[in-house]
């Protein structure tokens, strides 16, 4: 008999997660589906138990994101892959979440045959996008292309590390310093430092200035 594959939904709507777990159990192989509604329960459970074949994460929910996950696990070299699953259709939210590392991302309005052929090119590898975001993101993306990432003053833009980057991402999510710790599993005072670290090098002195600046250089595709 083939190994069943292991799958995590992590969503604070209790009846939205059991209607994902339920859909999930129609693949057509052997499959246990665990459900988890809190982020932070999720990343513990997935620290303790790196067995799992997929998670599907909601992307808006208390405390820890789907992408605040995708963001932790990064961070503590879990390679499980991770579909986002939201209510958002946003080409920015897409992009978000994918340069965070999601392997997909389902609209919440799919239909579940549309959401078992996801999964299933997601188990084989692949990276899972509907058309029309396929497409709205393709569009985003040239369009910040065309963009200045040059500063007013003539300078090149920010050179910032990948953990700067992380925090950034963070904080743009209102994150306070206790919570980004928690999220990548460093300390406030590591956290601190990036921060001061990022202050200068976008030459700001509030947190506020700082993803704002960052929007405005499209840091990391931060721009609006």
């Amino acid at each position: 008999m083939n190994k069943a594959i292991r799958i995590l939904v992590v969503d604070d709507h209790r009846l939205f997660a059991a209607g994902m777990s339920s859909v999930l159990r129609m693949l057509r192989r052997p499959v246990e589906v665990k459900e988890i509604y809190n982020g932070m329960q999720a990343l513990t459970e997935l620290e303790r138990d790196v067995e799992y074949d997929l998670v599907l994460a909601d992307i808006e929910m208390p405390s820890v994101s789907g992408i605040d996950l995708l963001l932790a696990l990064k961070a503590r070299e879990i390679c499980i892959p991770l579909i986002i699953v939201s209510a958002t259709e946003h080409a920015r939210e897409v992009e978000r979440a994918m340069s965070a590392g999601a392997r997909g991302y389902i609209p919440k309005s799919t239909a579940p045959e549309a959401m078992l052929e996801a999964v299933e090119r997601v188990l084989q590898g692949d990276v899972y996008l509907p058309d029309d975001l396929w497409t709205r993101v393709r569009t985003s993306v040239g369009a910040q292309s065309r963009r200045p990432t040059v500063t007013p003053s003539g300078a090149t833009g920010p050179n910032l590390s990948s953990r700067q980057h992380e925090i950034l991402d963070l904080m743009e999510s209102g994150k306070t310093n206790k919570q980004i710790a928690e999220v990548l599993g460093i300390s406030q005072s590591t956290v601190k430092f990036h921060i001061a670290g990022l202050f200068r090098e976008l030459n700001v002195r509030t947190r506020t200035e700082c993803v704002h600046v960052a929007r405005q250089l499209n840091v990391g595709g931060m721009a609006t």
